[in-house]
C-alpha cells in the first residue's frame, strides 16, 4: 500500500515539474500580462491626469478674467506634471512585478543547482 503511494507521489512530483514551468511562462504570464493592464488602467483613472488635461484651458470657480484664467492654467498643469510623474511611478512598480515574475524561477533554479555542487 505505502509502495503505490509513493509512486503515486512521485509521479505527481514529477508532472508538476514539467507543467509547472510550461504553466509559469504561458498561462501565468497572459494572467500577470491582464493583470498589469488592469492595474494601469485602474491607476490611470484613479489618479485622473486624463480629466485634469482635458479641461487645461477651463478656467476655475467660473473666475473668467485673465488673471483667474492664467492662474487656473498653471496650476492645472502642474497637476498633469505632477500625475504624470506619478502614473509613470505606478507603470515602473508594476513592471518590475513583471520582470520578477519572469526572473524569479530561473534564479531559483540557479541558486538549487548551486547548493547541490
Amino acid at each position: 500500500m505505502t509502495l503505490v503511494v509513493f509512486q503515486r507521489v512521485l509521479a505527481a512530483l514529477a508532472i508538476d515539474a514539467i507543467t509547472g514551468p510550461l504553466w509559469w511562462y504561458t498561462g501565468g504570464l497572459v494572467f500577470i500580462g491582464k493583470w498589469w493592464r488592469s492595474r494601469i488602467a485602474h491607476a490611470w483613472q484613479s489618479i485622473g491626469v486624463s480629466v485634469w488635461f482635458t479641461n487645461l484651458f477651463v478656467p476655475m470657480f467660473g473666475q473668467y478674467d485673465w488673471q483667474g484664467r492664467i492662474i487656473s492654467f498653471f496650476v492645472r498643469l502642474f497637476q498633469v506634471i505632477v500625475r504624470s510623474v506619478a502614473v509613470v511611478f505606478v507603470v515602473l512598480v508594476y513592471s518590475g512585478t513583471v520582470v520578477l515574475w519572469v526572473v524569479i524561477p530561473p534564479v531559483v533554479l540557479w541558486f538549487f543547482v548551486n547548493t547541490l555542487f
